[in-house]
């Protein structure tokens, strides 16, 4: 084994605790290899406070780079982010399709979740879309209608998002309930 990976909670624990960053520095500590930390890892500050604070050689998230994989580029989410991450996103599509269209339109509802709360009819749009080309198409409606609501009002849109009270839900806080600190080692 060359490198390890470890999540600091349980399964069963999810998100209804704090991730237990010690765990992961004592492990770095036990072993000679790199230790990739991964849990708790939800706007990119929490990337350098996890560093800091198990040792790790690096760091994985999951469901928040799925809403902002700008988040290792220390970018925080707002709808504005969102609709540049969605811009590109369409273009890698464009140029490198999956196998399924499916795939496309979940990862275009998480980027756009914000801006297609505000527009439904894009939404409903994009939820009926079966084939790449009407998927991309209807995700470049929702990105024009976004970036029309930014030209009026550039400062709301540019707002994180990414923290409790933000004035938008993203998709990946739209479910979720902060935890308890006290086992998280920056407590």
């Amino acid at each position: 084994c060359s490198v390890v990976t470890l999540h600091g909670r349980t399964r069963e624990e999810k998100t209804r605790v704090a991730c237990d960053w010690e765990a992961i520095a004592a492990l770095r500590r036990a072993l000679s290899i790199p230790v990739v930390a991964n849990g708790g890892i939800c706007v990119p500050e929490d990337i350098r406070r996890c560093l800091a604070a198990t040792g790790a050689a690096g760091v994985m998230s999951s469901e928040a780079a799925l809403e902002n994989p700008a988040i290792f580029n220390n970018k925080p989410t707002s709808r504005t982010v969102q609709t540049q991450l969605a811009r590109e996103y369409i273009q890698l599509a464009r140029e490198h399709p999956p196998r399924c269209a499916s795939v496309i339109k979940a990862h275009l509802f998480k980027l756009l979740y914000m801006g297609l709360n505000e527009a439904p009819h894009i939404r409903h749009k994009l939820g009926e879309a079966m084939e790449a080309a009407a998927i991309l198409a209807t995700a470049e409606e929702a990105c024009a209608a976004e970036e029309a609501a930014a030209a009026a009002n550039p400062e709301a849109l540019s707002q994180r998002c990414d923290h409790e009270g933000a004035p938008h839900a993203s998709w990946y806080r739209r479910h979720r309930h902060p935890a308890p600190d006290a086992t998280r080692a920056d407590a």
